[in-house]
């Protein structure tokens, strides 16, 4: 599966579990998977707990936190405030226009790619 497919399986929708980016079709989201796998969980033991994940959904999450966290800088970056502010208005004014009908839901990377920084 490409990394396109993969993201695509990964969506945000403000009326979905507040906009956060979840497991398309569920109420699964991306930082709960995550949490599951960081304190122990098996991708065998999640996917026996939720009957309706495939092992696609599990590397689609974990592509995905890969991908958010690209554009972060951790060194040096205490000069990039404005940026995060920016990004931050950014995501209210898209998720304002989406509850106004003003624009659909997208899906989740096309939202990274906008906000990712350009590399040389």
């Amino acid at each position: 599966m490409t990394n396109r497919e993969l993201l695509e399986r990964i969506s945000a929708n403000p009326m979905v579990m507040v906009g956060k980016p979840v497991i398309t079709g569920t109420r699964l989201t991306v930082e709960y998977i995550l949490n599951l796998l960081a304190h122990g969980a098996s991708q065998t033991g999640i996917l026996g707990e939720y009957k309706n994940l495939v092992p696609e959904d599990i590397q689609a999450c974990l592509l995905f936190a890969a991908r958010a966290l690209e554009s972060l800088e951790f060194v040096g970056n205490q000069g990039e405030a404005p940026e995060i502010l920016d990004a931050a208005k950014e995501a209210e004014r898209r998720m304002q226009a989406y509850e106004r009908g003003e624009m659909s839901a997208k899906p989740l990377d096309e939202v990274l790619r906008s906000f990712s920084k350009e590399r040389p």
